[in-house]
């Protein structure tokens, strides 16, 4: 009977023993390409809280692995480093938990743009999940320079500039950092501190606030506010005042609404001067020109008025005519304004090789240019300009290839968009039988997409 009692619990470990083979996957199989949807996951999270953002990832597999071994996940970028127990590597190797779970920090140490992610198992590195993100500079967003001169700031010695440095609040500094400000109002000083021409003291972490006395001389000065150490800088201009022009200078019927930045519209305007005494002025333009002989010498007619056109540049930029009278102390009277875009109604393609040979999809480079068109007038410069490379696979657009200077494709003075480079990759590719399309993409000034496509035939 006892014999038999041992045979049983014999039989009972034996059970058992595969009960647990099967629970902890001891004799785990290798892992095929096939399952890899099912098997290894990526997952990445942006922390945009310190001034350089991190990106997280984490990788997951299955809860039921027992090998240690096979637990390794590698981490790795194009870009960054990981943050480890030791000091930053990259790539770096993370042992997932019970849970399936390996986490890993990489630091983008200032870099910015697109980071190419992957995760990938230790023990069989062809098992590998990619992800791509984007990270944007805080850099540029860290300071907001608002500049408060009020409604009326004359040169009178007495009038005060109040000038707030705001550092972003989601933003946290990582150490100390200097603000610089300077000044070249003439005859002006800062309140509150020894120089009275620029002020150096460490930066807090939300409100700055200064004070700027005006002096007696009037003028459009500068106020620069700089983080060294971080190549910020920022320029604010200060406009103080000796008289009006308003109450001199008077501009009626130059109507900016809804003006586009085409080459070719043209605002008509009429100017008095409201004294008798002055029948001559000064004109000068940014942006776009004037449309009068003799621009330093203006006269104007018996009843000390003019009628001018002012044609339109094809720069999305702030536009600036500055009407002078010839004074003891020139008054000066300025428009400025900021036109709308003025969008394509027509985009068209060309490439330099529309059939490539199959074996040299990874050399060859493929020029690409676009050209934007508009019926009326010209496209605006530094319109956007969007492309895309993809192949039909069971009719879906899948994306394909790897554009070269891409990122800031935008028309220049032309409406032409050129020196974009399109390497086709054939490890990228869903199939290298199919047909690659290229496809190019701007608003019009409806703000409705209109594309243009170019195939490329891969030769076999």
């Amino acid at each position: 009977m006892k014999g038999i009692y041992n045979i049983f619990l014999l039989i009972i470990a034996i059970l058992g023993f595969h009960a647990c083979g099967d629970i902890f996957d001891l004799d785990a199989p290798e892992i095929s390409q096939d399952d890899i949807d099912g098997y290894l996951s990526l997952t990445t999270e942006i922390d945009s809280s310190t001034l350089n953002p991190r990106i997280i990832l984490t990788a997951k597999i299955p809860e039921k692995i027992d090998d240690h071994e096979k637990r390794n996940i590698i981490f790795s970028s194009d870009k960054g480093k990981f943050i480890t127990t030791e000091e930053t590597n990259n790539p770096v190797t993370v042992n997932a938990n019970i849970l399936g779970l390996a986490e890993a920090i990489l630091l983008t140490d200032g870099a910015t743009g697109q980071f190419h992610l992957k995760a990938q198992l230790a023990t069989q590195t062809e098992i590998a999940v990619s992800d791509t993100v984007k990270i944007n500079n805080n850099r540029n967003h860290i300071l907001d320079v608002i500049v408060d001169q009020g409604t009326d700031l004359k040169a009178n010695g007495t009038d005060v500039i109040t000038i707030h440095c705001n550092i972003n609040k989601n933003l946290v500094l990582d150490k100390e950092y200097k603000l610089s400000l300077q000044h070249n109002v003439i005859g002006g000083k800062f309140l509150n501190t020894t120089d009275s021409n620029s002020i150096l003291e460490t930066l807090t972490q939300h409100a700055n606030t200064y004070q700027l006395k005006v002096g007696l001389t009037p003028g459009n000065y500068d106020v620069t506010v700089k983080i060294e150490e971080l190549g910020i800088s920022t320029n604010k201009q200060v406009a103080v005042r000796k008289l009006d022009p308003a109450e001199v200078i008077t501009i009626d019927e130059f109507d900016t609404n809804n003006i586009l930045a085409d080459g070719a519209s043209i605002i008509n305007g009429k100017l008095t001067i409201d004294n008798t005494t002055l029948t001559k002025i000064k004109m000068s333009s940014t942006g776009g020109s004037l449309l009068l002989s003799d621009l330093n010498n203006v006269v104007l007619n018996s009843n000390n008025k003019l009628d001018f056109d002012y044609k339109m540049g094809t720069g999305v930029e702030m536009n600036k005519i500055t009407f002078t009278v010839p004074h003891p102390t020139p008054i000066e009277h300025i428009i400025e304004f900021m036109p709308m875009r003025s969008y394509p109604d027509d985009i068209f393609m060309e490439l330099n090789h529309y059939i490539i040979d199959s074996m040299a999809l990874n050399t060859t480079v493929v020029d690409v240019s676009v050209s934007t068109r508009k019926t009326n007038g010209m496209v605006s410069t530094g319109t956007p300009v969007t492309l895309e490379a993809f192949q039909v696979i069971d009719s879906k657009e899948e994306e394909v290839g790897q554009f070269e200077n891409d990122y800031d494709a935008k028309t220049d003075t032309n409406g032409d968009v050129k020196g974009i480079k399109f390497r086709p990759l054939i490890h990228t590719l869903e199939n290298t039988n199919d047909i690659i399309f290229i496809r190019a993409t701007v608003l019009n000034q409806t703000q409705d997409s209109i594309s243009t496509i170019s195939e490329i035939l891969i030769n076999k």
